[in-house]
């Protein structure tokens, strides 16, 4: 994100913002017109609404959104491993879901397991030492 943002920023057509809402979305036939909060206008040709699950720039311009069930969950956590990850991540394909060793810039991992929501709550319910070894999130 740090490395788009820098290239973005270096291009004049490209309006980058951030800490402010988008207010208001005209669009017309010639151009795309934000209002922010701060009252600031930006104009376009384009708009992209890449703003999250809960994109408020797609609901403004009432973009449908279909769902679909997957029948999965996910594990999530981050680990300091005894070597570097140098840079690599790491997935192995098992038959309950993929499991993931993802790096981070701090030299620690993202560890994603996604697996069937029936092996999910299987793993749920094992304890260690009395406790659920992990909660569901």
């Amino acid at each position: 994100l740090s490395a788009l943002t820098h290239h973005l920023t270096k291009i004049t057509s490209v309006v980058c913002f951030s800490g402010e809402m988008v207010e208001t979305i005209d669009i017309n036939d010639s151009a795309v017109q934000l209002t922010l909060t701060n009252k600031l206008e930006i104009s376009g040709k384009l708009l992209i609404a890449a703003d999250g699950i809960t994109s408020r720039t797609r609901s403004l311009v009432k973009i449908p959104t279909a769902q679909t069930p997957y029948a999965h969950r996910a594990i999530v956590t981050t680990v300091i491993t005894e070597t570097s990850h140098k840079q690599t991540a790491y997935q192995q394909f098992l038959s309950t879901g993929p499991l993931a060793f993802l790096p981070l810039h701090d030299g620690r991992s993202s560890v994603v397991w996604s697996c069937t929501t029936k092996y999910f709550t299987y793993l749920e319910s094992l304890e260690n030492n009395g406790r659920k070894s992990f909660g569901s999130r």
